[in-house]
């Protein structure tokens, strides 16, 4: 734990901040700074808020509720021990006040368009935010729709797409009720959210939603079209996926299952012309090494209340018991559990009989280290449905021939595998420039050259500059 994290959680009185949903998935550009003076503006909107009376133009009396952070607070927030930090609050401060919040349902088609604060100002080694009244609703004593954050946690982040990334999941972990700590981090139930690379791009505050008219129209759309939001972003940051991936994501996911409540396991996935990445999906898991170290969530569940209409797409789900008691019948020998036979059944979908073709599957293997990840893997993967079973084939001569058949397949699975990794090379956008200039499409490549190693060893030749004929 950091010094922020440990001072947050000694001089903020509670361990923990209720944030609505609404304002954490909301998008727009911001920085760590700006994230985490959020945060501790809003706990304090709730253990510290000072009431101000003002007066408008016309002279009419209002009141308006704001919160005071100190210079010291600021500094353990950006882990600076010393010297001048004006400069950065000014930014940030500045940042804050211009800033919009698109908050949207899409399920109700409705969005809401907010500033959240009024006046901002740093005097005397004080900053001051002031919120406006009708954002009210987005800032505090939220009664539901909310998502429990940890001071400590959130203060612990130094990288801003880990902090950004972290709430957005953490906002969905209802489905994640209890952490059963007999099982491995593999094994514990999961649930999947899935973002385009735009749109992760804009959710992690990587897009300046602001720079057109253009641009505001289609973010204030009930449901923004994220590739043309991308495409009209004049001033891009790590635009280039392997950029983003390498320096934003990867990095960010590695400070997530590093410090917080929750583990992250990134799955890419590509389509279209050169088989480029257009959608991430984020399998999320309760953090089993967080928990061994002690972390206790007092109040039981993270999420009082599920949004309607939430983006999950997989979740842990009640399977029927009868179902239940055959698996463990099936893999006695295994000593496989009632939960975890309720974990397979739920990666088959209740379709038992998934399950015990991988099972059967497995007694072929040499040598399975973790049984049940290893059984999750094969009815997730599709392992079960794609290896040859050489028993079932009657004959010494069928099962060589079925085992020469896995053995291309296996070596067509490797060259897809190589082929799929020299497409995320930084290079691979010079290649597809020589591609449409050689053979004037994609497509026209892909007719000409049908597999994955004849792709992959016309990218090689080019690399290597040697002239390839097929």
């Amino acid at each position: 734990m950091n010094e922020a994290a440990k001072y947050f959680e000694s001089n903020v009185a509670g361990s923990s901040v209720n944030v609505a949903n609404n304002l954490i998935r909301s998008k727009k550009e911001t920085s760590l700074l700006e994230a985490k003076l959020e945060i501790l503006g809003l706990k304090k909107l709730d253990t510290d808020c000072v009431t101000v009376e003002k007066e408008d133009s016309y002279g009419n009396r209002y009141i308006t509720d704001s919160v005071r952070i100190s210079a010291d607070e600021i500094k353990l927030l950006m882990g600076r021990s010393g010297g001048s930090i004006y400069t950065e609050i000014r930014e940030a401060a500045i940042s804050m006040k211009q800033k919009l919040d698109i908050f949207e349902d899409p399920e109700k088609h409705q969005f809401a368009i907010k500033n959240l604060y009024g006046d901002v100002y740093y005097d005397n080694g004080i900053l001051t935010l002031e919120y406006n009244n009708d954002a009210s609703g987005y800032l505090y004593k939220t009664k539901s729709n909310y998502t429990k954050l940890s001071m400590p946690i959130a203060f612990a982040f130094d990288l801003h797409a880990g902090f950004q990334l972290y709430k957005n999941l953490r906002s969905y972990t209802y489905a994640l009720k209890s952490i059963d700590m007999s099982l491995s981090q593999q094994e514990l139930p999961e649930f999947t959210k899935a973002y385009s690379v735009e749109e992760l791009r804009s959710t992690l505050g990587y897009i300046n939603l602001e720079q057109s008219e253009e641009m505001k129209r289609e973010v204030r759309k009930p449901h923004p079209n994220w590739t043309k939001v991308d495409q009209l972003d004049k001033k891009p940051m790590y635009k280039r996926w392997n950029d983003f991936k390498t320096r934003i994501l990867e990095p960010g996911i590695e400070e997530i299952n590093r410090i917080s409540d929750i583990y992250v396991v990134p799955e890419y996935k590509k389509s279209g012309r050169g088989g480029r990445v257009t959608e991430i999906l984020f399998h999320v898991q309760l953090n089993k090494k967080f928990y061994e170290a002690g972390y206790v969530d007092s109040d039981g569940t993270s999420v009082i209340a599920a949004e309607s209409g939430a983006e999950v797409i997989e979740e842990f789900v009640p399977v029927d018991t009868k179902l239940i008691a055959q698996v463990v019948t099936m893999m006695k020998a295994n000593n496989v559990n009632p939960t975890q036979a309720e974990m397979l059944l739920n990666e088959a979908k209740g379709d038992i009989s998934k399950v015990r073709l991988a099972y059967d599957l497995s007694k072929k293997q040499e040598n399975i280290e973790n049984f049940i990840g290893w059984m999750r893997a094969a009815i997730k993967r599709g392992f079960a449905e794609e290896e040859p079973i050489k028993t079932v084939y009657g004959s010494t001569a069928k099962a060589k021939e079925f085992q020469k058949l896995s053995e291309d397949r296996k070596s067509a699975q490797t060259a897809e595998r190589v082929w799929e990794k020299a497409q995320q090379k930084e290079e691979f956008a010079d290649f597809i420039e020589y591609i449409q200039e050689e053979y004037g499409t994609m497509e026209a490549f892909d007719v000409l050259y049908e597999t994955a190693e004849q792709k992959f060893n016309e990218f090689a030749a080019w690399k290597t500059g040697k002239k390839h004929y097929m």
